[in-house]
């Protein structure tokens, strides 16, 4: 028989909340330990578990940032389903997938903090179910592909008309995925042999692209030009913004938008729209075409 507790006694203080400890890499290159808040530590900590374990995770990391200083920002000392679905919820105009995500992102977490705090409530996914298809591809016509590069030439400054005016062509010719593209560096970039290497793609896999003489003849004046506009950049990929760093999907998908209204490129259906991967499926559809052909 449990006893009842003393009249007296003081009640038990909450144990208070500390920092996180995590490793991160310094300018210096040396690893060194930081102390950040708990919430974003343990975010931290939970991605850096799940992609040890094979998962990329390349959106849902910045998702887990967004929603940790969401959590944060609300007082809040745990994680509600409630909470979790305000969150979720927040882009206007989302589409039901992209919001599904979302909270998908957010179960990766809650399962992993819940081990920590049994009070954390992880969502169920029906709250936001995904529907199963595939996008509505696009086939690009040469014409187009040729329109849309001479738009992104003339864009300024001149580094970055260049830098689009490449990619777009890059893409176009070899098939590569556009994250396969802006992950290049330039030592994966063998412009001596013609050869592309593409590390860690899609399954974890690696290959190599054979590049036609036209394309290696683009790629060096690009870098010619690159690296006469940019002396000093920040980082070792061959595609840099104007600001030398590497670049990132949401600064390739609005501009390219741009260029696709610029020139007049529309889907068919009015609830669709052009991709920058289709190009890839451009590239693909053509050599479907041909290769019958020549046998």
């Amino acid at each position: 028989m449990v006893g009842k507790p003393r009249p007296d006694s003081a009640p038990a203080t909450p144990r208070p909340r500390v920092g996180v400890r995590i490793a991160c890499q310094r300018g210096s290159g040396s690893d060194a330990l930081i102390r950040v808040p708990p919430s974003r530590g343990l975010s931290i900590c939970s991605w850096q578990v799940r992609r040890a374990l094979g998962f990329k995770l390349v959106g849902e990391a910045q998702l887990l940032r967004e929603f940790v200083a969401f959590a944060e920002a609300s007082g809040q000392r745990t994680i509600t389903t409630s909470l979790a679905l305000q969150w979720a919820r927040l882009p206007p105009s989302a589409t039901p997938n992209y919001l599904s995500r979302r909270l998908r992102a957010v179960r990766g977490f809650v399962r992993y903090l819940k081990a920590l705090d049994p009070a954390c409530e992880v969502p169920p996914p029906e709250l936001l179910p995904a529907s199963k298809y595939r996008p509505a591809r696009y086939v690009y016509r040469d014409e187009e592909i040729v329109a849309v590069m001479v738009a992104a030439r003339q864009l300024r400054p001149p580094l970055r008309g260049a830098t689009f005016h490449t990619l777009i062509g890059l893409l176009a010719c070899t098939g590569l995925r556009i994250g396969e593209a802006i992950k290049l560096d330039r030592d994966d970039v063998d412009l001596t042999h013609g050869l592309l290497t593409v590390r860690d793609s899609k399954f974890g896999k690696s290959r190599e692209v054979l590049l036609h003489p036209s394309t290696v003849r683009a790629l060096k004046e690009y870098a010619e030009l690159r690296d006469r506009l940019c002396r000093h950049p920040k980082d070792r990929s061959f595609f840099i913004t104007t600001r030398g760093t590497r670049l990132c999907h949401p600064t390739i998908y609005a501009p390219f938008r741009a260029l696709l209204d610029q020139v007049g490129i529309k889907h068919p259906s009015p609830q669709r729209h052009v991709r920058i991967h289709d190009l890839r499926i451009a590239l693909l559809s053509r050599r479907c075409w041909v290769v019958p052909r020549r046998w």
